[in-house]
């Protein structure tokens, strides 16, 4: 029963195939590993930076009047 289990892994093992897919599954964890990296080095900056820019943005929205943000620029009390 050990020699079946012995020749099956080393079939495996041998594929050119499974070589392959093992490449492809080495990658997609060096990649992951990766991006998993930058978000914990790049996380809090990005987090600045869009806190930031949505802060710039509700302090803009507030300069402008309501009547153009509600209608598109038209009044809409005016007759």
């Amino acid at each position: 029963m050990l020699v079946k289990m012995k020749k099956a892994l080393w079939g495996i093992f041998k594929e050119e195939d499974g070589a392959t897919a093992l490449e492809y599954a080495i990658l997609v964890v060096l990649i992951a590993i990766v991006m998993a990296g930058g978000a914990a080095f790049f996380g809090g900056t990005l987090s600045d930076l869009f806190s930031d820019t949505a802060t710039e943005l509700d302090t803009e929205t507030k300069a402008i009047p309501k009547t153009i943000l509600n209608s598109g620029g038209v009044d809409p009390v005016a007759p």
